[in-house]
């Protein structure tokens, strides 16, 4: 300090250039002004958080539409797909996802990227699902065999768990192509899809599968070679299976039933085998409805006949009762009709006078009523929580209401 005035101005112009003044007065400016390198880490970050949601919303975009199994492209102009389309109603309420559209640069919105990107997704899922069997003690293999649209047959394999609060669940490990259905084909395909997801074969305690002779063989199907590695995988027929072959052989057992069987099928297929006829069918359809003031059954169409499934077949059967009246005149112009062929107008003449008699009706009718609860049984038994006792209880339950149905139901069916 000093006590004199006029020696402030040299004590002044001292402290302007000492390094105290000059830090200080680096530091002001420092904090006024924000440094460029600073701005740009800033807006880089913002940028980034942006895109990140934009990602986030086109992720979750394809897991629904996954999720619902639903098309992700759409025909000649990907523009037009579900998952175009979704993102930009999306944008509307996401900003980052609205400025993500509009970018020139690489969106992610390719089919390659979207294949991608469902990959990932699958593997997560694959990966989770792996883990929580490891963590079982125990599991059981499930088994089936199918052909797609192109005829290639593929083996489907499911793994079925019990946690310990003992809840099952069940684990689909996908769908195998093979040219072959051997029992020692299916007996490689098993072997290489559990060292593949790192699965020994000793944890399996349960084999279900068809009753095929290539999986259920007592000397070399699939079942007697996976127990010479793990003996206690007890093999089990499936339940729904079972009751097919059940229903199959009950049905044509009795020569009746077998034929109103083969003269439904067959009146099926003469309706759905030609585009004309279908088209005079919906005709009739559609007249029969404007005529009618009850809007139960309306344009029901016919369903086709399953060929394998019995059980299935009740789909069927409902169709025709709901469309009699329909079919009956359907048939009747086929025979008054000049311009039809002779084969055409027989067949249709063969199905109008079996649709006429009442053992034709009463058939439908009763097959309809029987089959009506199995088919709910059939569903029940390839629920993936269902017990054993639980299966049993429900089996006994259908064979209590067949019984007292034959006695107190016969009045109200005849």
């Amino acid at each position: 300090g000093f006590n004199t005035w006029h020696n402030a101005t040299s004590r002044i112009k001292k402290h302007s250039t000492s390094s105290l003044h000059i830090d200080s007065t680096e530091a002001l400016a420092k904090l006024k002004t924000v440094n460029i390198i600073q701005r740009l880490s800033s807006a880089t970050e913002k940028q980034m958080m942006n895109h990140r949601t934009a990602l986030r919303k086109i992720f979750s975009t394809l897991k629904v539409l996954a999720k619902q199994g639903l098309p992700l492209r759409g025909i000649n102009n990907d523009e037009n797909s579900n998952f175009i389309q979704i993102l930009k109603a999306r944008a509307e309420d996401v900003s980052e996802l609205e400025s993500w559209l509009k970018r020139n640069g690489h969106k992610w919105l390719h089919h390659d990227v979207q294949n991608e990107i469902l990959e990932l997704m699958a593997a997560k899922v694959m990966s989770e699902n792996l883990a929580e069997i490891r963590q079982a003690e125990f599991c059981a293999l499930l088994l089936d065999e199918t052909s797609d649209l192109s005829k290639i047959e593929q083996i489907s394999i499911c793994l079925r768990i019990v946690s310990q609060n003992l809840v099952s669940s069940e684990f689909f490990l996908g769908f195998y192509s093979t040219s072959s259905t051997k029992a020692e084909t299916l007996f490689q395909i098993v072997q290489d899809v559990f060292l593949r997801f790192n699965l020994p074969l000793t944890k399996l305690r349960g084999q279900c599968y068809d009753g095929a002779a290539n999986v259920s063989g007592k000397i070399t199907g699939l079942q007697t070679r996976l127990r010479e590695i793990e003996p206690r995988a007890l093999y089990v027929h499936c339940n729904a299976h079972n009751l097919n072959l059940v229903v199959q052989d009950a049905m044509e057992g009795v020569p009746a039933t077998r034929k109103f069987i083969g003269v439904v099928k067959d009146m099926i297929n003469f309706v759905k085998d030609s585009p004309k006829r279908i088209s005079q069918f919906q005709q009739l359809q559609s007249e029969r409805e404007s005529e009618s003031e009850s809007s139960t059954n309306k344009n029901l169409a016919l369903a086709a006949y399953c060929p394998t499934r019995w059980v299935m077949r009740i789909s069927s059967l409902k169709t025709v009762r709901a469309n009699y009246e329909s079919l009956m005149k359907f048939f009747m112009e086929r025979i008054t009709d000049c311009e039809v062929d002779s084969i055409v107008s027989a067949k249709a003449s063969g199905y109008f006078e079996h649709m006429r008699t009442f053992e034709f009706f009463f058939f439908l009718t009763m097959i309809i009523e029987l089959l009506d609860r199995i088919e709910i049984l059939n569903k029940d038994l390839q629920n993936s929580e269902l017990s054993v006792n639980d299966s049993y209880r429900k089996i006994e339950g259908v064979m209590y209401y067949i019984n007292v149905s034959r006695d107190s139901k016969f009045e109200i069916i005849w």
